[in-house]
């Protein structure tokens, strides 16, 4: 595990179960009573979305509207925070700050995934001032947004791999020839696993842990599997899938008959209560 990892996110001897956007088949997405629920449950990890209200606020919502939790077409962009906490989402709870959250579970490992370019410096300091820093990993399907966010943190929170080094990784799988899998361990020496890192980074980058991946892209071309997972263990990143929420994806995943090496190491899903139930 990176010295700069969620202290949950190491090489686990069982897949870690991620609750996207806090288990949206379960309840409303990124709703409190949601995330509640999750953590109750005894999920390893609460994934989320930030976006900003017009002042600077961020606040957890996937979508630029607030259409699919409240009915309304309101861009919260458009909002301040007075305005946006007085509306009533569809299970009758409200819009929730990111700072709010993470105080209300301290003890709780989150993915957030920052949604714009808008929400980045109100993200940044939800976190620090919130002593979060150890227990949070960073996602956006932005590279130079993740970028700017990489060097705000100096390097000191978790990030995942951006789409463009993932595409990196994807590409660089030719090099497997070279990864030796012996005892269900990798065999790559200190030299060989910077290279590789260097090759889907273009840097050295401690902070960064995770490749989050879909099974296939475009649902045609595969990603998840022991060649591209080799090669991303090798260059010492977790393989994690998304968006899993069929029970037979999940048995596989969870309960795949592979080494350490080959295998995921979390599964995203809407349906954490299934995957909990599945996993060894």
């Amino acid at each position: 595990m990176s010295r700069l990892a969620p202290r949950e996110w190491k090489l686990s001897p069982r897949p870690l179960v991620v609750a996207h956007r806090g288990g949206a088949e379960l309840g409303l997405q990124n709703s409190l009573l949601t995330m509640q629920n999750a953590s109750q449950m005894g999920v390893d990890v609460i994934e989320t979305d930030v976006r900003a209200t017009k002042d600077g606020v961020a606040v957890l919502l996937h979508d630029p509207n607030l259409y699919a939790v409240c009915g309304r077409l309101d861009l919260l962009s458009s909002l301040t925070w007075e305005e946006a906490s007085k509306i009533e989402l569809k299970d009758g709870s409200r819009l929730v700050r990111l700072d709010d959250m993470l105080q209300a579970f301290p003890e709780m490992v989150f993915n957030i995934d920052a949604k714009e370019n808008a929400v980045v410096d109100s993200l940044v300091k939800a976190i620090i001032s919130g002593g979060a820093q150890d227990r949070v990993c960073i996602a956006s399907f932005s590279h130079r947004r993740m970028l700017r966010i990489r060097s705000l943190f100096a390097g000191k929170v978790a990030t995942s791999l951006s789409p463009f080094e993932i595409l990196r990784a994807l590409s660089g799988t030719y090099f497997l020839g070279k990864i030796r899998d012996e005892e269900d361990a990798l065999v790559v020496d200190k030299a060989e696993r910077s290279r590789l890192r260097r090759l889907i980074l273009g840097r050295e980058d401690e902070s960064v842990v995770a490749a989050q991946v879909p099974l296939r892209f475009k649902d045609r071309i595969p990603v998840v599997g022991d060649r591209f997972n080799s090669f991303v263990h090798a260059a010492d990143f977790q393989v994690q899938a998304w968006t899993i929420n069929e029970a037979a994806e999940l048995d596989s995943l969870l309960n795949a008959d592979s080494s350490r090496a080959k295998r995921v190491d979390a599964v995203i899903t809407d349906a954490p209560d299934i995957a909990l139930s599945l996993r060894p």
